[in-house]
């Protein structure tokens, strides 16, 4: 180990042959740790289109896969409430420019993916890729600090990676931000080869990733520069001919689902970046990092100048980039949401391995049994994390319940049912294929309405309600309606961690003149 620390930081890989084996070993541990990860993700992953994101996600893949974009929305056609053809589309959907039809409202990239996996690998196989992305950024990881400040150091910025409670929640969730930050890693370890194939490659990644994630399209500027200095002007060019690919196809299908190429498909993106969410963020992003990581973590960005690598000065220019990006973003006062930074902590990840290891080799050389002191802080990092990595890796248990909704659902609800609900629309409608009404989008006084009208054109209405989530807030929101209260008995409770009622709108009035009925109850 004094070894190990005692090795000059910032060299290039494989120097001499006296670091041959610890080059060798690092190697495989750093493939083990990706692998692992991989694992780990696959053993826990949700496999569940549930939730506002991973139900969009999937159910946009099946629709690029039978290569019809758009989804039918009959009730776009003729209700006449308040709000009604936005309210009348599932959570992840939007009404389309085609009457009596919506579309997701997620970039292409991560449902292409998802839709490529399914062709080769079936119906599970999207749930596979944020797993295989995950082992991949964590080998991209290793890979850049080991340039940076050696064996040791890439094999404990793969660990932070790899056991990083941010990364496993996002591994074993069908979502875009492991496989977007995956794609970004790629893209900066292939600009470092100074070849022209590398700055080739490093165009491409950068295409994918921004197909998965516009927002982060800024960051192709690390990657670039560091192209041009790899290469100069020819590498230069290829790369940004391969990077361009990615805003173009983004831009078109813009224009062609949402009517132009500024244009995203979130109807609500113009108040999601706004100044007055700058100072708010500025004061979030750190505490919910110290939060997960410690205090210790933000030493990290002195790693750029323990070692003075190109690696070390292009990861402070990512993570500085990446927390620029999102300082306008809406705040999102929760630590999962440090998702959005997932480029930015792989690189302070690497920074703060350079100044462990700079750390261990000042130890090391005043006592050879001081060195292993160095990997405390590692230590306590990956400590305070320990109760959000079980969180990350038990949620699949709450998720079990929305797959079980969705198959009992599908097989007792009739043809003609029309789903009030919220939070479970996406995954409703994806599991069911039957219409949705978005409770958050009607008007207070407006549901009595809703369910009148929807019996009056041949719709049997019913409601799904997550109890902990939505429940208190519907009763708050529609306390005038005569299904406010949500006093009567529901069919069916879908139960594991909390629960989801499926009511039958018509059982209130069957339930006032005293007819009961047994509710199943299903976990």
């Amino acid at each position: 180990m004094a070894r190990l620390f005692a090795s000059a930081p910032g060299t290039a890989p494989f120097a001499s042959s006296n670091r041959a084996q610890p080059q060798r070993l690092a190697v495989l541990g750093a493939l083990l740790i990706a692998g692992l990860v991989a694992a780990i993700g696959l053993r826990s992953a949700f496999f569940v289109a549930g939730g506002t994101d991973s139900s969009g996600y999937v159910s946009a893949a099946e629709r690029w896969r039978a290569g019809d974009i758009f989804a039918p929305a009959p009730l776009h056609l003729w209700a006449a409430w308040p709000n009604a053809v936005p309210a009348a589309s599932p959570v992840a959907y939007r009404p389309a420019l085609i009457s009596g039809t919506d579309i997701p409202v997620y970039p292409l990239g991560l449902p292409v993916f998802f839709a490529a996996a399914a062709s080769l690998g079936g119906a599970l196989a999207p749930f596979v890729v944020a797993p295989v992305f995950a082992a991949i950024l964590t080998w991209c990881a290793f890979v850049l600090a080991r340039m940076h400040g050696g064996p040791v150091a890439g094999l404990i910025t793969a660990v932070l990676v790899a056991a990083s409670p941010v990364t496993l929640l996002h591994t074993v969730d069908a979502m875009s931000d492991v496989p977007a930050a995956g794609l970004f890693a790629m893209a900066w370890v292939m600009s470092l080869a100074r070849t022209k194939g590398g700055a080739l490659a490093a165009g491409a990644a950068v295409t994918a990733m921004v197909m998965v994630r516009p927002n982060l399209a800024p960051l192709a500027v690390i990657p670039g520069g560091l192209v041009l200095l790899g290469t100069r002007w020819r590498g230069a060019l290829l790369f940004t001919a391969a990077a361009s690919v990615g805003p173009i196809l983004v831009a078109w299908s813009q224009t062609v689902l949402y009517g132009g190429p500024f244009v995203p498909g979130y109807v609500e993106w113009e108040g999601f970046f706004r100044a007055a969410h700058v100072l708010p963020n500025l004061e979030l992003y750190p505490r919910l990092t110290i939060r997960v990581f410690t205090p210790i973590i933000l030493l990290g960005v002195l790693g750029a100048l323990a070692t003075r690598s190109i690696v070390g000065w292009s990861a402070l220019a990512v993570l500085l980039l990446n927390v620029a990006i999102y300082l306008p973003y809406l705040s999102l006062d929760d630590w999962p949401f440090l998702r959005f930074l997932l480029p930015g902590l792989t690189a302070l990840f690497i920074l703060f391995a350079g100044l462990v290891v700079w750390f261990g080799a000042w130890l090391a050389a005043r006592s050879r049994r001081l060195a292993p002191l160095a990997l405390v802080p590692v230590a306590v990092v990956l400590w305070q994390g320990a109760p959000m990595r079980r969180y990350a890796l038990t949620e699949w248990t709450a998720q079990a319940r929305v797959m079980l909704m969705g198959r009992y659902l599908r097989e007792v609800l009739p043809a003609n049912a029309a789903v009030l609900s919220f939070f479970h629309s996406g995954a409703v409608r994806h599991y069911t294929g039957r219409q949705i009404v978005r409770l958050d989008l009607l008007e207070p006084a407006s549901l009595d309405r809703v369910v009148d009208d929807l019996r009056r054109y041949g719709y049997d209405p019913v409601f799904v309600i997550d109890e902990s989530i939505e429940a208190e807030a519907f009763r708050a929101r529609f306390v005038h309606s005569r299904f406010g209260r949500l006093d009567w008995p529901p069919r069916a409770v879908f139960t594991a961690v909390s629960r989801i009622w499926y009511f039958d709108a018509a059982d209130r009035e069957r339930h006032s003149r005293g007819e009961r009925w047994p509710i199943d109850q299903v976990k």
